[in-house]
């Protein structure tokens, strides 16, 4: 039984793992195409070409890294879910802060 536990365990916490690096990757390039994007918008306002509202756009962006903040709820439940989801969630946390 205890060897059973184990492997469901581990393996959880490896596909917490993987889900987590994957994730981080993925955060990792929205983020630089935003960074590309507002430069876009920076070099267009400096031309005149475009008038961005950059005081909008910061109360925007507080807001998204203010919702950044929580867990989403949707890996609750898939952490909740999986047969033994603390390893999930922790294989998850461990592989995002540390890859």
């Amino acid at each position: 039984m205890a060897g059973n536990l184990g492997v469901a365990f581990g393996g959880s916490a490896l596909a917490g793992g993987v889900t987590g690096f994957a994730a981080k990757k993925l955060l990792k390039l929205v983020i630089a195409l935003i960074g590309v994007q507002l430069a876009i918008f920076a070099y267009l306002d400096h031309q005149e070409i475009l008038d961005v509202q950059w005081q909008v756009l910061d109360t925007a962006l507080a807001g998204v890294h203010q919702n950044l903040q929580s867990v989403p709820s949707w890996l609750t439940t898939l952490g909740a879910t999986l047969p033994i989801g603390a390893g999930f969630v922790g294989g998850f946390l461990v592989a995002f802060k540390k890859f």
